[in-house]
């Protein structure tokens, strides 16, 4: 009887154990702030008030969503994960006369990067994981731009493709098959990177 019952109880455990193994997949869904778009409008904007300053005739307000991210992983082994960000971020640049404030016209534009990455998970727990990512990937630049004169508006569209990137010395995450992360780095997907994660 009690080796029928250990017979029982291996034939339970063991395809338990091997369904274990087979979690390999990750997708997850985050937001980033401050990513190299929105840090170079920043930038940009630092720059305009200070040519405003010196005499030039329009000056620049910037607004942003923040960075939309999708990702998906596969564990190739217990400490290496190759997978895929997908990055969007809509910014909103809207153009003022320096000498009476009157709007002049916006544009916008919206960024969809694609980046595959590598992550590194150098500290393992149960529920508790630390890793470090880089990537390499494009970004695709979108433009609308829309400016009236005194007479009439003038409409123009650009498409624009960059090199994308992303740099994450730190990141952890904290769950089993439903999980919370975040993210610390530079790039694309931006400084600060948090959302949640579902591991099958």
């Amino acid at each position: 009887m009690k080796k029928l019952v250990l017979v029982m109880l291996l034939i339970i455990c063991v395809p338990i154990r091997a369904q274990e193994k087979e979690i390999k997949w990750d997708v997850s869904l985050g937001g980033g702030v401050l990513s190299v778009p929105e840090i170079g409008s920043g930038f940009g904007d630092a720059f305009g008030t200070l040519f405003t300053v010196l005499g030039y005739n329009t000056y620049t307000e910037t607004s942003s969503t923040g960075t939309l991210v999708l990702n998906g992983k596969y564990a190739i082994n217990p400490k290496v994960k190759i997978g895929m960000d997908v990055a969007i971020l809509i910014e909103n640049e809207k153009q003022y006369r320096a000498s009476t404030k009157e709007y002049v016209g916006n544009t916008k534009y919206t960024h969809i990067s694609f980046i595959p990455r590598v992550d590194w998970y150098w500290n393992r727990k149960t529920r508790w994981n630390m890793y470090s990512s880089a990537g390499v990937g494009l970004n695709i630049v979108k433009g609308k731009e829309k400016m009236k004169d005194e007479d009439y508006q003038i409409e123009k569209t650009t498409t624009e493709t960059k090199t994308a990137f992303i740099v994450i010395p730190f990141g952890v995450e904290y769950g089993k098959a439903f999980k919370g992360f975040a993210e610390v780095g530079i790039g694309y997907t931006g400084l600060l990177q948090f959302g949640i994660r579902y591991s099958f």
